[in-house]
């Protein structure tokens, strides 16, 4: 980060803790779900947790959407274009994933959801881990 000026520094810091809150809550709730569900199936008792499953489902999906307006607005005032234009490639494929799940969840198809956050997940570590080597 030795390249970079203060205000520059600051905001990829911001982006990586902010790419961070979204893997951290995209995993922990797929794992969650996913370990509920595996126990529920076996018991028969799904119906219980769906009400509290599609808020949860509703409330990442709010604040993922929140965390990429962040992350997309501290981009745009980076100074290196190198930087903020593959950064910005990188967040639209995750925000593409996030619209993915809204669109299911708005036409109550959940299944597969767990396994997409999964997916945010994975791509939000994979984008902190490439936006780290940058910067070395």
């Amino acid at each position: 980060m030795s390249g970079f000026n203060k205000s520059n520094k600051i905001l990829l810091i911001k982006i990586f803790e902010n790419l961070g809150r979204i893997e951290e809550l995209a995993k922990s709730v797929s794992f969650f779900f996913t370990n509920i569900y595996n126990v529920e199936s076996e018991f028969g008792k799904r119906k219980k947790y769906a009400t509290i499953a599609k808020q949860i489902i509703f409330l990442v999906i709010q604040r993922s959407n929140s965390i990429i307006w962040h992350i997309f607005n501290s981009i745009d005032k980076l100074k290196q274009a190198e930087i903020s234009d593959s950064l910005k490639n990188n967040i639209s494929e995750l925000q593409s994933l996030i619209k993915s799940i809204e669109n299911d969840y708005e036409k109550g198809k959940y299944k597969g959801i767990t396994e997409k956050l999964k997916e945010i997940g994975v791509k939000s570590e994979k984008i902190k881990i490439k936006l780290e080597k940058n910067l070395g």
